[in-house]
């Protein structure tokens, strides 16, 4: 049955629908978990529909459809022929220039349609269990947290030794920081000239081939480090690699005399 304007209207305010360029959004609440979920269409008939009829279904979030008791394969294993039948299937599929994602342009396609789940919230649920497998995993041993570099040890042993109790790869949620002077509310990086490609050595054009990233994209992702965490309340301190090497007396006391 055709809806009216006046119905119709009601339906955009009710799922807060909107128009951006080409674009239509709306949202609708998951009758499980009630998070938000975004819906798009290109047109506006279209998409209210789809959310008038997801609603009615009572269809959930991918969470609650796909977790638990919800999952088609809840509770069941592949059984040693059936897992040798898929080996034996796969063999030799998707590898070198025959995996779809080798074509660049599908690659980017992929790449771009994930960011606007995760920009959309859509995938929030999967960065939370990541996170919390990732904790799980570090605190049983089976993830290995990232490598401590000499220089880092003897910075916390120099500090400790003047009494200062310093915690070492201390996170600000996903973030690590590679020192953390507790009493201070201090954290400190430590700098590797070409890892973190040294200003005062590499210019911003430079190109990071083991990063596959600019030296400027380096900089603004320690920025943001650095932004991060002290809106969160704490002081941040670089010592750069070229530095240390030069004079660590001088580096460890730029850093005690503003303590």
């Amino acid at each position: 049955m055709k809806r009216t304007e006046k119905e119709l209207q009601s339906e955009m305010i009710k799922y807060k629908v909107y128009q951006e360029n080409s674009k239509w959004f709306g949202i609708r609440y998951c009758p499980d978990c009630k998070k938000e979920i975004n819906q798009t269409a290109l047109e506006r008939g279209i998409l209210l529909r789809n959310i008038r009829n997801a609603d009615i279904k009572n269809i959930t979030c991918l969470q609650c459809s796909k977790s638990g008791e919800n999952n088609p394969f809840y509770g069941k294993i592949h059984s040693i022929k059936s897992n040798q039948k898929i080996s034996k299937n796969r063999l030799g599929k998707a590898c070198g220039e025959n995996n779809s994602m080798a074509n660049p342009i599908h690659r980017k396609s992929v790449s771009d349609a994930l960011k606007e789940k995760y920009k959309s919230g859509d995938l929030d649920f999967l960065k939370k269990i990541q996170s919390d497998n990732a904790l799980k995993n570090q605190a049983n041993g089976k993830l290995k947290t990232a490598p401590v570099s000499s220089a880092e040890i003897e910075i916390k042993k120099i500090l400790e030794d003047i009494g200062y109790i310093v915690e070492s790869q201390f996170n600000i949620g996903s973030l690590r920081y590679d020192l953390f002077i507790k009493d201070k509310n201090v954290l400190i990086e430590y700098n590797g000239d070409y890892w973190h490609c040294n200003p005062n050595i590499y210019k911003p054009d430079y190109f990071h081939k083991k990063k596959q990233l600019l030296a400027k994209d380096i900089w603004g992702h320690d920025l943001k480090k650095k932004e991060i965490s002290e809106k969160n309340g704490y002081k941040l301190f670089i010592i750069w690699e070229k530095d240390f090497k030069f004079n660590k007396e001088i580096e460890i006391n730029k850093i005690i005399n503003k303590l």
